[in-house]
């Protein structure tokens, strides 16, 4: 494989229209789960207590966790085109 500063631009744009496109599809998966979990637990709230911290809570610690693990993901996910590009570097040091 030719590691050219051009060849290296390439995969890098094609690495990150990857990461633009894991990252439309986690945001319709985050919508997906709030959806259910508000479909799941609205028969279930009776007062507007009950709906702030039912509703409004549930949506901010699933919001949390969730936007944790896709930002994990996608730190994670450029980890071989650095590892690739560091040694280059290196060697060309």
């Amino acid at each position: 494989m030719i590691y050219e500063p051009e060849n290296l631009k390439n995969k890098r744009t094609m690495y990150e229209k990857k990461a633009k496109m894991l990252v439309t599809i986690e945001f319709f998966l985050w919508a997906v789960i709030l959806f259910v979990y508000v479909n799941i637990v609205i028969p279930y709230v009776g007062s507007t207590i009950g709906f702030l911290t039912i509703i409004i809570g549930g949506i901010a610690i699933i919001t949390a966790f969730y936007f944790f693990i896709a930002f994990y993901v996608l730190i994670n996910r450029g980890h071989r085109f650095r590892k690739i590009n560091n040694a280059i570097v290196r060697d060309q040091l």
